[in-house]
Order: structure tokens, then C-alpha cells, then sequence
């Protein structure tokens, strides 16, 4: 059989015209349409039709949110009552329930319209919805929140920009969902905002990013910048979503100071994380500090007194305590524990850590032991006890003296505190000898 000449095996031209008509229908044009390129094979051919043809029917504009997504009166009243609200001068609570009815009411998934119409035929400036959903962040869902905050994003507003970044930085797969709308364009206008702008916040988030990014290097340059842009006064954002909660201080322990910028706490407590882990102690305690004792934040507490040596008597103790006391107040387990090991430290060495004030004032094994249900408490976990009457013994024995501690080690990863309790069958007398076996136990806190 003869070979088909080349020309034969080329796909007529009448063929492609006759094909406009099903090209029309696909796609809905009515004007001049371009065939695409002809598939490879068959099963790619009916996969693009069928892509073609779901995205025609998907093309009605679906509602985002329903009813039920609306957060109820008792919600809007808790908000009404809450003295810390910071919000737009004149938003008001019912502002705000009428900002969500409506933004519920026309938000699409398929139509961008909509989101002209809430400035146009509503009058809801992306300022509303970036202070709306920063308000019901903590207390409702936070699909609402986003979704609004990408709305603002959207139509401009800088700092729903940034603000959903800083969450899209916390998030586990991070790598993959910034690629996905609609994390692809706030990234996208993330990036042409951080050639722009030298702001402490956007600076930080680029640290935080970083950091998912496992680039320690560009990370503490970036927090870094952010401390000298926020000397420099050139911190102009409003409340940003999720923020760092205001220093209010506490007048029997330590000062707080208001927030220079929104993610100053997180600014302060990572870059201290990452001078630590270059070794530069100096600065790293500095950081932790100022986190610390002037921002109060929590977990830069403990980490700041960890970096706090401890001393050989009550009065080179007492700033150490102070802090682990102050981030125990704020329901701070790493706080806790790391009180029971100097607790410990002190019980166990009393000749090196207090040797002037030994005998007139010893560490108490029952102060240990209120400092380890504590912590138990906080982490709600419970003793390695094999039932209460075990436990109820050891408390006992503990209140009438007839029991002694000894520190094993503190996990570096996790801060869980390993220690040994040894239960006597008797009084044990001060310094005195111990001649009985007593009955050890290993507990984890």
C-alpha cells in the first residue's frame, strides 16, 4: 500500500472550521474565536472538553457563606462590653453586625463584581472590613476574618496584605498554599510592597518568612531592620490581624510599655531566638529582654531568665525569680518547670547557690512540690502514678518531712523536668541520718 502523501495527513481546514461552532458553545464567545491546538491523543482530548464544559457550568456565581456563618447577637454583644476593643472611631458594634450581614449576603466565589459594589452600592471601605475582621478574629471563625481581610487585600488596603501573610507564615504547608489562590496574588502584592516600604511589621513578616524558608541568615537581617525602622518612627500600620497583644504590664512585677508596631513582641522574641543559636549571648539576652520586661510577652520570659545566671544568693536571684514568677502569672508551664529546676538546683547544692543564707533560710521540699502540681496543672497532664493512693502517699510524706527530691534533667526540646522522689518511712530529720529504704519514684512534669 502506497504511503498517504504529506498533505493528507494534515487536518483539513474545513474540519477546524466546522469545529467553531462546539468552540462557541465551550467557551460562550460570540465574536471571532481561536481554536486552540489540536491535543495529543484521545483521553487528553475528552479531559480538556470536559475541564471546558465544568467550567461553563461552574461559571453562575455561587454564595460564599451562608447564614449560619454570621456570628450570632451574643457574639457582637461580648464584643460591645470588651474595654480592650480598639476599632475605627465611629464602628460601631452594629456597624460592624450590618458589614457582615452584607458582605455575607453578596460575596461569590466566580464574580469579582461584588467586591466593587460593597464601596459603590454599600459603602464599605477596605479600612471597614480589615477592622471588622481583626475584631472577630478572636471570637468567631476565621474563614469569615480571611476571607474578608482578602477582600480588602483585593481592593488595596496594605494592611490586610500584610496581616495575611503574617498568617500564611504560620501555617503548616506554607511552600504550597502560597502557589493557590488566593494566597498566589497576596504574596504577589506582598512581594511588590516589600521592594517598597521600609515598615517594622512588613519587615518582620519577611523575617517570619524567612524563617519557613529556613534562611536564618536573611531572617535576623530582617528583624534586625525592623528594630531600626521602628527607632526611626517609620511604623504607620494600623492594628494588624492576628497581632501581638498590647503590654499592659503588672504594677507587683514587671513594667510593660505600649507596642511600637503591631508584631514587636515576635520581632524581639525570634530575633533573640536566632542570636542565641549564633551564640551571641550578650545580645540574644538583650532582645529577650526587651521582649521581656517591656513587651511582656510570655515566652520570652522564661527564655530571658534562662539567659540570667543563676546566682549564689537571694538578692542576685531575685530579678530571676521575678521574671519566672511573672511568666507563671501568665499561665507560662515553661515557667513553671524551669522554677522547679532552680528550686531544685538550689535544694540540692545549697552550699553553692545560698551558702550565707542556708541555715536561716533553706529551699522547702513542699514549695517544690506546689511548684511541680503547678506545672502539672498547666500542661493538664498527669503523674506516672499507678492510682490516686500513690500519689495522695507521696503528698503526704512530702507535707510531714518525710521526703526528698532530686533533679534528673530537663528536656532542651521539650522543657519537660525529669525528677526523682525518695519516700521514707519516717521522719527525716534535718542534715540528720537516713537509715531506712526509702521507696523512689520517677515522675515527668
Amino acid at each position: 500500500m502506497a504511503a498517504l502523501p504529506v498533505a493528507a495527513m494534515i487536518m483539513p481546514r474545513t474540519f477546524l472550521v466546522a469545529a467553531r461552532p462546539l468552540q462557541r458553545i465551550l467557551v460562550g464567545g460570540s465574536g471571532r474565536v481561536r481554536v486552540p491546538p489540536l491535543l495529543r491523543n484521545r483521553a487528553q482530548q475528552i479531559r480538556h472538553i470536559r475541564y471546558r464544559i465544568a467550567k461553563r457550568e461552574d461559571a453562575a456565581p455561587k454564595p460564599v457563606f451562608t447564614d449560619e456563618d454570621i456570628p450570632p447577637w451574643e457574639v457582637w454583644e461580648s464584643l460591645e462590653k470588651d474595654p480592650g476593643l480598639r476599632t475605627l472611631p465611629g464602628l460601631t458594634t452594629e456597624r460592624m453586625c450590618q458589614v457582615v450581614e452584607i458582605f455575607c449576603a453578596i460575596a461569590t466565589h466566580n464574580d469579582p463584581a461584588w467586591q466593587e459594589r460593597l464601596q459603590s452600592e454599600f459603602g464599605i471601605e477596605p479600612i471597614v472590613l480589615h477592622y471588622t475582621a481583626a475584631t472577630l478574629w478572636p471570637v468567631a471563625g476565621h474563614k469569615l476574618s480571611s476571607f474578608m481581610m482578602a477582600t480588602a487585600s483585593a481592593l488595596g488596603y496594605i494592611p490586610s496584605t500584610v496581616s495575611l501573610m503574617r498568617i500564611l507564615s504560620q501555617i503548616n504547608d506554607f511552600s504550597e498554599a502560597r502557589l493557590k489562590q488566593p494566597f498566589r496574588d497576596i504574596h504577589t502584592r506582598f512581594r511588590l510592597l516589600a521592594r517598597t516600604t521600609r515598615d517594622p511589621d512588613i519587615l518582620t513578616v519577611q523575617g517570619l518568612i524567612a524563617l519557613r524558608e529556613k534562611d536564618d541568615n536573611a531572617a535576623l537581617r530582617f528583624f534586625e531592620q525592623a528594630v531600626i525602622a521602628a527607632k526611626k518612627d517609620t511604623g504607620v500600620m494600623p492594628p494588624l490581624l492576628p497581632g501581638d497583644s498590647s503590654s499592659h504590664g503588672d504594677p507587683f512585677f514587671l513594667p510593660g510599655r505600649p507596642l511600637r508596631f503591631a508584631y514587636e513582641k515576635s520581632c524581639y522574641y525570634k530575633l533573640g531566638q536566632l542570636l542565641r543559636k549564633k551564640g551571641e549571648l550578650d545580645r540574644a539576652r538583650e532582645a529577650f529582654a526587651v521582649a521581656a520586661t517591656e513587651l511582656r510577652h510570655t515566652p520570652a520570659l522564661v527564655e530571658h531568665a534562662r539567659l540570667v545566671p543563676l546566682g549564689r544568693t537571694a538578692e542576685e536571684n531575685k530579678y530571676r525569680e521575678v521574671v519566672l514568677v511573672s511568666g507563671a502569672v501568665a499561665l507560662s508551664v515553661e515557667a513553671s518547670r524551669q522554677m522547679v529546676v532552680d528550686l531544685l538546683m538550689k535544694y540540692e547544692h545549697p552550699e553553692i547557690y545560698s551558702p550565707k543564707e542556708f541555715k536561716e533560710d533553706p529551699v522547702d521540699i513542699r514549695i517544690v512540690w506546689d511548684w511541680c502540681l503547678l506545672s502539672v496543672n498547666m500542661s493538664q497532664s498527669k503523674f506516672p502514678f499507678a492510682n490516686m493512693t500513690e500519689l495522695e502517699g507521696v503528698h503526704k510524706a512530702i507535707w510531714s518531712n518525710r521526703a526528698k527530691m532530686s533533679l534528673v534533667k530537663q528536656d532542651e526540646e521539650t522543657g519537660e523536668v525529669t525528677l526523682t522522689i525518695w519516700v521514707y518511712p519516717s521522719r527525716i530529720p534535718w542534715l540528720g541520718n537516713r537509715t531506712a529504704e526509702p521507696e523512689r519514684f520517677d515522675i515527668k512534669i
